[in-house]
């Protein structure tokens, strides 16, 4: 190794020998020096390739050099937030009585679409970001931290001021308390995931609920979806019941394949690599026509109108970006 003292540049060579103690690689050897000074001792303490630390010394306090590799502890990552960086606290907020309101509107709600929801391109949620909070949908307001009065801490946690920055905020002020995990937060609680709550001007605490990954699944539909594999060889169970669209077409499908109207399903192999949908056909006496398989989540590659958290069909003679009454829906 090479060093810099008082007297100039120093090179030092040490070779480790490795006992293993209190759960650790120590490592104590002599060392040669340079500069000619005797005496040395290098220890080495190895917990893991992120807690590394090297003890140079010669018994005199004034002459020892210690250097040390150790990732910052997992509460000590948290502490970004005192610089004004929430990142350790970002997410998203909401209950279970507005994600049924999302739900039940087809996750169209706020005029996004299904897709939206399911990618997370919304605004709808409160949410903590780097650099703020943002309050959702019903105010769009928009709050950040005050250079001038950046977080402090309270208690293990962490106590943020944001100020309103648009409209939307209506110039107020808001409090929020942040408690990174395994430390007890300002309802007396503690948890092994990270919190956060609001903090009212009475001094009240209000939990906020961090939205999960992937919500959405909980809140779709449980209806049965398509087996587009077994369709493709002839098996429509997954197809049987009664489907409607949005103009009041009913389409009765039956286990055979068979329709109301008379028509006739005809599975197609591998209907999923030969077309961008996959379909079958469907028959009346001379007349065809393709029925479109879009399984829960599959989007019409061509524009797509509908809730693509349910199954759905669509009767048509060629592919195309169809209005949202086209498509038919289990009933």
């Amino acid at each position: 190794m090479a060093y810099s003292t008082l007297d100039g540049d120093v090179t030092a060579t040490f070779e480790t020998k490795w006992e293993q103690t209190d759960g650790m690689s120590k490592s104590e050897t002599p060392m040669t020096k340079s500069d000619g000074y005797l005496g040395f001792t290098t220890i080495v303490e190895y917990k893991s390739k992120t807690d590394i630390k090297i003890t140079m010394t010669d018994g005199n306090p004034s002459h020892q050099m210690t250097f040390t590799k150790k990732e910052p502890s997992e509460l000590e990552k948290y502490d970004v937030v005192l610089q004004g960086d929430l990142t350790p606290f970002e997410g998203h907020f909401s209950t279970d009585a507005f994600n049924r309101i999302v739900a039940d509107s087809g996750f169209t709600y706020g005029g996004y679409t299904p897709e939206d929801y399911f990618s997370d391109r919304t605004t709808v949620f409160p949410t903590i970001k780097k650099d703020g909070y943002w309050n959702g949908i019903l105010s769009h307001g928009n709050f950040a931290i005050s250079p001038s009065n950046l977080p402090t801490k309270r208690d293990g946690y962490y106590v943020v001021h944001l100020y309103g920055t648009n409209t939307g905020a209506n110039n107020t002020e808001m409090t929020l308390l942040l408690v990174p995990p395994k430390i007890k937060g300002p309802d007396g609680i503690v948890s092994q995931e990270r919190r956060a709550f609001m903090e009212g001007v009475d001094g009240s605490i209000r939990l906020l609920e961090y939205l999960e990954k992937d919500w959405w699944k909980a809140y779709q539909s449980q209806e049965k979806d398509l087996d587009i594999e077994a369709i493709n060889n002839g098996d429509f169970s997954s197809l049987v019941g009664t489907w409607k669209d949005g103009k009041g077409n009913i389409l009765v499908i039956y286990e055979d394949g068979s329709t109301n109207g008379s028509g006739q399903l005809y599975s197609v192999q591998n209907s999923g690599e030969i077309s961008k949908v996959p379909y079958v056909s469907i028959s009346y006496g001379y007349t065809g026509a393709a029925l479109g398989l879009y399984k829960i989540g599959f989007n019409n590659p061509e524009g797509d109108q509908s809730d693509t958290s349910r199954p759905r069909l669509i009767i048509a003679q060629q592919g195309g970006n169809y209005s949202a009454d086209s498509y038919y829906y289990r009933q």
